[in-house]
């Protein structure tokens, strides 16, 4: 399971018509009372908030001294910070992910799987960025070709890790595969942009492209096993992207119709894609994350830059 930095962002207003009613989810949506974002949330219910975790109607503090949190696996291992510093949980220990190269800054963890291992971002102040893998037992690997610009943003249990790299200032969409091969996913136009966010055990990939090089509009997009590349996008959308997919092709992400402020949507392996109305009118909300229960949460802002952790149940 990952977390897209993206899937946090700001309002996105637009104007025109909007999507017909058959188009909204069936499920529902509701905050629980926590006022928090929701990260994260595995199989056993748990949720990860920014600074507790949540579990079974009750919060609790982050375990191994973490001060905040953002991702957790089925094993109970917990990713966040301790004073600003990425740290992960191993259930035993807290160990701290330090940068990968001298001249790097800072590390952020984006994914773990249920190994433990975990996949992320290492960057310096002059704009580079490397994307490597920490397995659980500590070993370090930059996946990324020396001088190039990269991120890494999910990875499941086959070892398999996605994220992008920047070639000839355009964002490609990759997997790095277990024998150390690198594949670039297509776009939905060539020379467009496109980043991979998460990939789930049977290879699905799920992300955006932009639909044009220079200025087009970014889709939500999925990658089947065979790296065909298909927009997850209803009708009247103006701009989506997914963040999530659990093991049975269920993809979450959050998108902004005409007219509306951006709003989750959940699209499953098959069937339209449902827009999921907002649990409070006014408010901009986004998913986050999906177990394989099917269960999403997420964040909903409200005014005065309120957050309050959002789930979400079919």
């Amino acid at each position: 399971m990952s977390v897209s930095v993206a899937a946090c962002a700001a309002a996105v207003l637009v104007t025109g018509v909007a999507a017909p009613a058959s188009a909204y989810s069936t499920g529902r949506s509701s905050q629980l009372g926590v006022a928090e974002c929701a990260y994260d949330i595995n199989e056993r219910g748990v949720i990860v908030l920014r600074t507790q975790l949540y579990r079974n109607g009750r919060s609790e503090p982050l375990p191994g001294g973490l001060t905040t949190g953002s991702l957790v696996n089925n094993r109970g291992h917990v990713v966040g910070a301790v004073d600003g510093q990425t740290a992960l949980w191993n259930g035993t220990e807290t160990v701290l992910i330090t940068p990968v190269a001298p001249e790097d800054t800072w590390a952020f963890v984006t994914a773990i799987n249920e190994r433990g291992d975990v996949v992320g971002t290492s960057s310096g102040l002059d704009g580079t960025s490397r994307a490597f893998l920490r397995t659980r037992e500590g070993v370090v690997t930059v996946l990324s070709a020396p001088g190039v610009k990269a991120g890494a943003n999910g990875l499941n249990d086959r070892g398999q890790v996605v994220g992008y790299v920047f070639e000839d200032g355009v964002q490609v969409a990759v997997r790095w595969n277990k024998d150390g091969s690198t594949t670039r996913l297509a776009p939905l136009a060539a020379g467009a942009g496109a980043l991979a966010d998460d990939i789930n055990d049977n290879g699905q990939v799920v992300g955006y492209s932009y639909d044009a090089s220079g200025n087009g509009r970014m889709h939500a997009v999925r990658w089947t096993r065979a790296d065909r590349v298909e927009s997850l996008d209803p009708v009247g959308t103006t701009i989506a992207g997914a963040v999530d997919v659990n093991r049975y092709g269920r993809v979450v992400g959050s998108l902004a119709l005409d007219g509306s402020s951006q709003q989750p949507f959940v699209r499953d392996s098959a069937g339209p894609t449902r827009v999921v109305p907002l649990s409070q009118p006014g408010n901009v909300e986004v998913l986050t994350a999906v177990n394989d229960y099917g269960t999403a949460v997420g964040c909903s802002y409200g005014d005065l830059d309120e957050e309050s952790a959002l789930v979400w149940r079919s």
